[in-house]
């Protein structure tokens, strides 16, 4: 019997009977049998380099392995030998033992030998190396990565070593290339890369120094690693870094500094993505977070920075998209335009369609208990608040210079207030306006009264207002200075009234009066507060009471001329009718008068 020298097991499966195809089976058993020689290979590298990574280095053969002076490991010696148990074909699936090897050869270096340039470049090749992996299609998750080689941990030890050397020019491009790959894995779409380096205290507690960083590239990495942590849009993740990094105090000082376009663009997608979780945030987080957009988008250069008007549009877009944000969000613009005029015209020049985004999201809210809310319930009361801020808002609007009051006569802002107050007085049984919003809009269009120039204020002629100032005086002289403005106001029509000379139904003061404004003036007059006394009794005497002593004087000699024997009869046609005399209006000339 011949002897079936150097045949293994597997091949001597071929001498049996094969069934089917033979060449297809031949095909499939040799697929089967290079995987799992590879299988094998890989395993016994795997072996080989877990025992090299976990012995000293004195047990290594010094061919394959060298060490510097101090015994500690040459980095380029360990490179060509872990080269050399892993063939390039084997690479790519080894990825994690390699870099768990090289990452901990970062980590064991002596500090003196790290301050060796060439370990510097060759921790710089590593950190680049893994950047890389990250950004191009590999065979493995980012996540998988972090877990399987652990370096999370060796990158916060690194940076925390590298923070002492932060202002060393050779350490520069290596804390650059080791926040660089901190952001990569951060930029993965898998949550848990983002967790986990949240989780890492020696990573946030480092970035967190970094923002304070007089380098714009340091300020840029840490806060874009901290924004992608917030866009992961996790309440429980967003509050741990917020801690961790303390970058709410941050914040407070960030409108101090002199920053970078790049800083100042990373910092608002940072803030947008705080913002979306805005129901979570306190009061004055969400404070101190939309100051900081504001004054982002007041130092964003349009001719540099390309996505001012993006950033400048998301901002109002977060303020309007939800009430947390937006009751904070108006508080704030209210309280920046009601500074002095400059300032606010600096400022409303920057958000010059903030009217418009209140008259369409704001004034819109339905604020009447029904289907949406109960009376008296929390969702009414919200919203109410949230329509109160949107006309305060307004009402700083129209208290500035005339050349912004346009912009409110462009479009329907003023009508929607308008409207808005009229419902105070045309109102069902259970839809009556709260009096409180009735106040407020009542500032806005005096604003509009007493700041307009006189084409803007002709505009402004129509009889819902005197009816709105009627109103006010009968209903609510509480607010001294608001009945202060509204005398102011009224002042405004009856000088317009006398100056183009008004009569019969286009006379403001007559319409005033026969909806009861006199009584209503005259009760003013008759109250303690110096003040409004000397307003409303100027307003009686210079209008109202002459008013009277004319009619009075017409009606006086009315009466007289029934008794004067010197008038002459009165013409009679033929037909017995009397002939009226001709009258002194010219039918031809135009009349000013109310645009109804």
């Amino acid at each position: 019997m011949v002897e079936d020298y150097g045949r293994t097991d597997e091949r001597k499966q071929f001498m049996k009977p094969i069934y089917g195809d033979p060449m297809k089976k031949r095909e499939e058993f040799s697929v089967s049998l290079r995987k799992k020689r590879k299988e094998e290979l890989i395993k016994s590298k795997r072996q080989k380099i877990s025992s090299l990574m976990n012995s000293p280095a004195d047990e290594f053969n010094s061919n394959e392995l060298s060490t510097s002076d101090e015994g500690n490991y040459d980095v380029d010696s360990i490179t060509l030998a872990i080269q050399s148990y892993l063939p390039n074909e084997l690479l790519e699936a080894d990825w994690p033992i390699k870099m768990d090897f090289l990452l901990k050869m970062i980590l064991e270096i002596d500090p003196q030998y790290a301050m060796n340039y060439g370990h510097i470049e060759k921790t710089r090749n590593v950190l680049r190396l893994i950047r890389s992996s990250m950004s191009n299609d590999v065979n493995i998750k980012a996540i998988e990565f972090i877990s399987q080689t652990n370096c999370l941990y060796y990158f916060g030890q690194l940076l925390t070593y590298l923070m002492n050397y932060k202002d060393d020019k050779v350490y520069f491009d290596l804390i650059n290339e080791l926040t660089w790959c901190i952001l990569n894995f951060s930029s993965s779409e898998e949550f848990e890369c983002s967790n986990q380096i949240a989780l890492n205290d020696a990573i946030m507690m480092n970035i967190a120094s970094l923002l304070h960083s007089d380098q714009n590239s340091f300020q840029v990495n840490a806060i874009w690693i901290l924004s992608n942590i917030f866009g992961e849009l996790n309440l429980e993740l967003t509050r741990m870094t917020l801690n961790k990094t303390n970058y709410m105090d941050y914040l407070g000082t960030f409108i101090c500094q002199s920053n970078s376009q790049d800083v100042l663009e990373q910092m608002a997608w940072s803030l947008c993505n705080i913002l979306s979780i805005k129901k979570y945030l306190t009061y004055e987080e969400i404070q101190v977070i939309l100051r900081t957009i504001v004054y982002i988008t007041e130092q964003f250069d349009p001719t540099i920075t390309p996505n001012y008007r993006r950033y400048r549009n998301k901002t109002v877009k977060y303020i309007c998209s939800d009430n947390a944000v937006l009751d904070s969000g108006l508080k704030l613009f209210g309280t920046l335009l009601s500074k002095e005029d400059r300032h606010a015209r600096m400022f409303f020049e920057k958000f010059g369609d903030l009217h418009l985004m209140i008259a369409q999201n704001v004034l819109t809210i339905d604020i009447y208990p029904g289907e949406a809310f109960l009376p008296n319930s929390v969702e009414h009361k919200t919203a109410i608040t949230i329509v109160k801020l949107g006309i305060w808002v307004l009402s700083n609007i129209s208290a500035c210079q005339p050349i912004i009051l346009e912009r409110l006569f462009d479009n329907t802002t003023i009508d929607r207030v308008k409207d808005l107050a009229l419902q105070y007085l045309e109102y069902t049984q259970n839809k009556r306006l709260p009096q409180i919003l009735f106040v407020e809009c009542m500032y806005f269009l005096l604003n509009l009264i007493t700041n307009s120039t006189r084409e803007q204020f002709i505009k402004l002629v129509q009889r819902d207002y005197i009816d709105l100032l009627v109103m006010l005086l009968k209903e609510d002289r509480s607010d001294k200075r608001l009945i202060g403005v509204a005398l102011e106001a009224l002042d405004r029509y009856f000088n317009y009234d006398k100056e183009v000379m008004m009569q019969g139904d286009l006379s403001i003061i007559d319409y005033f009066c026969a909806n009861q404004g006199d009584d209503y003036l005259q009760e003013i007059t008759q109250q303690e507060n110096f003040e409004l006394y000397n307003m409303a009794t100027a307003l009686w005497e210079k209008y109202i009471k002459q008013e009277d002593d004319f009619i009075f004087s017409q009606q006086y000699q009315n009466n007289a001329n029934i008794y004067d024997d010197t008038r002459q009869p009165p013409e009679i046609d033929e037909n017995g009718n009397v002939v009226y005399e001709p009258s002194n209006i010219d039918n031809n000339s135009q009349k000013a008068g109310f645009l109804i």
